[in-house]
């Protein structure tokens, strides 16, 4: 069955070798533009049937009322506690003396007043509390608003579709689609205002609207993110919700492209550069905070013996995952067929031999497990000398700790030769199927170097994430003031030459309108791949 999906989902395209020889896709002009001064048709879509279909998405997304509701409570509470315990640790403790305390009392360490600290730190300490505890306030105040939104999307569920939030965590999208398309088309819950018959398409198109050009764009590579010389591309959720805005812009509220916004892009150029600015003053707070929330959630994982550790695992990298995304894929499956490809992806980056690094590690491996055996043996005979016998000014409780980890390291990069047991082109064939992935040039070379490095910059380890965050952090400013704004004319005009008006629903990216499957080249037949995956999960679309 795998095989026949694999046949299917990536057989050999004949597309042009060069997608971009046109302006930016398509340069033809679009027989379906208007401008923003004609005349609404009677079949509007407008902007407000879009928000209420995401509303009703997430709802179900999250699981109901009391999950979309504690979610948020979970993330405003998580994002208080970093603030208030990152403050507690930067000024109220004492770590100079802390560090070389013995026998001590934790409270003979902590200041009574936080600002017995130099000017320089008070100021910075002052600063970014003042800066995140108000972005968190505003964060509150926007979850305050979204909850009022979510009342009447309760009222639809409950009232409406007739299905409590206990129901709700059994069912498909589908079964709720169908329900809302009946409401609509026997006129008992206008989803449009409009009353001609709708289908799952057009809700899911509605929903992901925004999403497919941002889809289209990564996929077609016009948004390359690579800071100096590295070849990864890594976006942070900043810059994605950057693009979103700016395609939100380039909607009015009847859904029609803005042609005004778009023949314009000097007025995005300033707003990208201010944000810039912005960052010039805050990111060493976002670094502070995003190391901050890094330890909170790993620490324990830096001691811990177990080989699955949250900190050793791979994932794909937030731009991998929106290359990877189909036209129209709700979230939920698309989450779905991602974490099903963990499994075959982890099988991939193992499948390499390493003779020499291997032979090295296990040396380091033995010579720290004999060492460890000694502080064991020692503790055996004394569990006092743990704390009381030094080497090198550090005590043997220190050493144990130490080499745990150094252990727990080692046996994670050392290959078991014996699991070499695997196609490597087997393990991508099957791997396809879930990320709906596989480029020409990996067919048949998936052992070679070059398909693992371009592999290795898509699947990276959480070290790898973390460092790539916070050079990506670091590099903010020059992102907002200098990249971005060089990607806004490509944005815009990527908008305006692939944009499609299709009625009932308004303009949509012209590379995701599957009427045009048979017209429109679209780079890795995603087209055609969102089609069967979309026919696949939603049978009653035709």
């Amino acid at each position: 069955m795998e095989n026949n999906n694999i046949e299917l989902l990536y057989q050999s395209s004949n597309e042009p070798n060069s997608l971009l020889k046109e302006s930016i896709i398509h340069s033809k002009k679009n027989e379906h533009r208007y401008s923003e001064n004609e005349t609404l048709f009677v079949n509007e879509c407008h902007k407000s049937n879009d928000e209420i279909l995401k509303l009703i998405y997430q709802y179900y997304y999250h699981g109901g009322y009391s999950g979309l509701l504690f979610n948020m409570i979970k993330d405003t509470f998580i994002h208080l506690f970093i603030i208030i315990f990152s403050l507690f640790l930067m000024t109220m403790i004492d770590w100079e003396n802390i560090l070389k305390c013995k026998n001590c009392n934790i409270s003979d360490y902590l200041h009574t007043n936080p600002y017995e600290h130099n000017i320089f730190f008070n100021v910075f300490s002052t600063s970014f509390g003042i800066f995140y505890f108000t972005k968190w306030i505003f964060d509150v105040f926007y979850d305050i608003r979204k909850y009022y939104k979510v009342q009447s999307v309760r009222h639809v569920f409950h009232d409406k579709l007739k299905i409590r939030d206990n129901l709700l965590r059994d069912m498909k999208w589908n079964d709720i689609l169908n329900d809302l398309i009946d409401l609509h088309n026997t006129k008992k819950y206008k989803l449009f205002d409009h009353d001609d018959q709708i289908s799952s398409y057009e809700i899911n198109s509605c929903i992901s609207r925004y999403d497919n050009y941002l889809i289209a764009m990564i996929n077609n590579e016009l948004l390359p993110h690579t800071i100096g010389c590295s070849n990864v591309n890594y976006i942070l959720p900043e810059v994605i919700d950057f693009y979103l805005r700016i395609i939100d812009w380039s909607y009015l509220n009847n859904c029609r492209l803005n042609y005004t916004f778009i023949n314009n892009d000097h007025k995005v150029k300033i707003v990208s550069k201010i944000i810039g600015f912005k960052y010039i003053f805050f990111v060493p707070f976002k670094i502070l905070y995003y190391i901050f929330s890094f330890i909170f959630l790993h620490a324990e994982d830096l001691n811990s013996k177990r080989n699955d550790t949250d900190i050793s695992k791979y994932e794909w990298s937030l731009y991998s995952k929106w290359k990877f995304r189909d036209y129209n894929e709700m979230e939920h499956l698309f989450d779905r067929r991602i974490f099903i490809s963990y499994k075959y992806a982890n099988m991939y980056i193992q499948q390499r031999n390493t003779p020499i690094s291997n032979a090295v590690n296990n040396i380091f491996l033995y010579i720290s497990k004999g060492l460890l055996s000694f502080i064991i043996i020692i503790s055996f005979l004394n569990d006092e000398l743990l704390l009381e016998l030094n080497i090198f000014h550090k005590n043997l409780l220190w050493y144990l700790a130490m080499l745990t980890f150094i252990i727990t390291t080692t046996k994670k990069i050392i290959i078991d030769p014996k699991t070499l047991i695997y196609s490597s082109e087997k393990i991508i064939k099957n791997l396809a199927v879930y990320i709906h992935y596989f480029p020409d040039k990996w067919k048949h070379n998936c052992h070679r170097r070059f398909v693992r490095r371009e592999f290795s910059n898509l699947y990276l380890s959480k070290f790898y994430i973390c460092f790539y965050d916070i050079i990506n952090i670091l590099f903010l400013p020059y992102i907002f003031l200098v990249k971005i704004p060089n990607q806004i004319p490509i944005i815009l005009q990527f908008i305006r030459n692939n944009s499609e008006y299709v009625p009932n629903i308004g303009n949509v990216c012209q590379l995701s309108h599957f009427e045009n499957k048979s017209t429109v080249i679209d780079r890795n037949d995603k087209m055609s791949q969102s089609i069967i995956n979309h026919e696949i999960n939603f049978p009653g679309y035709n």
